[in-house]
């Protein structure tokens, strides 16, 4: 009995343990994307100070994605080498450091190298981050740890938004002051509980390494199509879940004729909406199984979402345009999940789901980077009714894509159901 009670307490503190690394988790996450949006939460004052086009406030994130984007893709590989408490560490210091930075106002033309730099030392973070808790939780803990980092997404954009909507036009730098400081103090946090959180080590023997790959048969030319559209996918994905949320503050501003600060209350209650965007991902996984069904039905229902927003700029309704913006963003976040989450989880059986999750989020930050620029620069020579168009357009296209997926997946079943039927 007393060898049973000291498992049970040895039990206990794994799972305080792990707990305690999940929520450190969630908070890290949270801040370093609420260091991320500080500049979008901030564009509609930025263009008023430097009197710039909303083109020219798009290009700095535009700058931001594409550096962190492509500079993901070589972290994918090389992350397991790094000291993830030193490196984790630099990130939240970095980052802070390029906060504070533009708290001081520098030129524009400072800004956007400064903000290009800031995307190169956060794409450390994404892979090393991962697979420091793929190591240090139980598979169990691990699904919660997914759904931490899914909620604290929109919980990032809820604080650099909220922030924002609490300072006025003439003191929205200081937003990057309050951002930086949290970036240093989490950073300081992580570094001396690292060690403590980190000790106890697991390996998940389902998991199949990307070495692994090469010794099993050679992967099909449909298969490396799946994952070619599937990448494609992520593309218009991101443009419509970060376009929408970024120039919203801008399109109630310059449409509806609101002030700055009721336009960024209002645009708040677009992070809420998806904030229910990680569990519509996992709750319709439970009842459509199969991911390539499921991303039809949110592709479809996005299509209808960004024609009601349509419908709305054209008839002048502030309600009815954020309800289909919130429940935009909420279908676009549940169908990141799916591709960046759920899906190489289901495919680790055939290709290393670590390296696929780091290539379909390189294509979320392709489609980020094209929203920041290309909607500025749309509105600025068509206006927003010609940007949600667009955006519509891109809805339509990529559920057509995900139609072909599952047509395909759905003569594929029939077909080996013959084929057993025939043995």
């Amino acid at each position: 009995m007393e060898e049973l009670s000291d498992r049970e307490k040895q039990l206990n503190h794994q799972e305080r343990r792990q707990g305690l690394l999940i929520l450190l988790s969630f908070l890290m996450y949270t801040l370093l994307l609420t260091g991320r949006y500080s500049y979008s939460a901030n564009i509609p004052s930025i263009i008023e100070y430097y009197g710039i086009t909303r083109a020219d406030a798009g290009l700095v994130g535009t700058l931001f994605n594409i550096s962190c984007g492509i500079a993901q893709i070589l972290h994918t590989f090389f992350c397991k080498y790094y000291p993830k408490r030193y490196v984790l560490a630099a990130v939240f210091l970095f980052s802070g450091i390029l906060n504070l930075a533009l708290f001081f106002r520098p030129s524009f033309e400072h800004i956007k190298y400064i903000w290009m730099f800031h995307g190169i030392c956060q794409s450390v973070f994404w892979s090393t981050f991962i697979l420091m808790l793929s190591k240090s939780l139980s598979p169990k803990n691990m699904k919660r740890a997914v759904l931490a980092i899914g909620f604290s997404v929109f919980a990032g954009k809820l604080l650099a938004y909220g922030g924002r909507a609490l300072l006025t036009s003439e003191t929205f730098h200081v937003l990057f002051l309050l951002t930086a400081i949290l970036l240093i103090v989490i950073g300081a946090i992580w570094f001396f509980s690292c060690n403590v959180l980190t000790s106890e080590k697991y390996s998940h023997k389902s998991e199949k390494t990307s070495e692994s790959v090469s010794n099993k048969k050679s992967i099909s030319f449909a298969f490396v199509t799946f994952l070619v559209v599937c990448f494609i996918l992520t593309i218009p994905d991101c443009f419509i879940k970060e376009g929408v949320s970024s120039w919203m503050p801008s399109i109630l501003i310059e449409e509806f004729r609101l002030d700055d600060d009721l336009s960024l209350v209002l645009t708040l209650v677009l992070p809420v909406f998806g904030l229910f965007g990680t569990w519509l991902a996992l709750a319709g996984h439970r009842w459509i199984q199969d991911f390539r069904y499921l991303l039809l039905l949110f592709f479809v229902c996005l299509s209808g979402c960004i024609g009601g927003a349509v419908l709305s700029m054209q008839k002048d309704n502030t309600v009815v345009l954020l309800i289909c913006s919130g429940c935009a963003v909420c279908l676009a976040n549940a169908i990141s999940t799916v591709l960046v989450t759920i899906m190489p989880l289901e495919m680790r059986e055939h290709i290393n789901s670590g390296f696929l999750t780091g290539v379909m989020n390189t294509g979320g930050f392709l489609g980020i980077a094209a929203s920041t620029y290309g909607m500025g620069k749309i509105a600025d020579d068509s206006g927003w009714n010609t940007v949600f168009l667009v955006l519509f357009a891109a809805a339509a296209v990529s559920a057509l894509l995900s139609a072909a997926i599952a047509v395909f997946r759905l003569i594929h079943v029939q077909r080996e159901k013959r084929i057993q039927s025939n043995q």
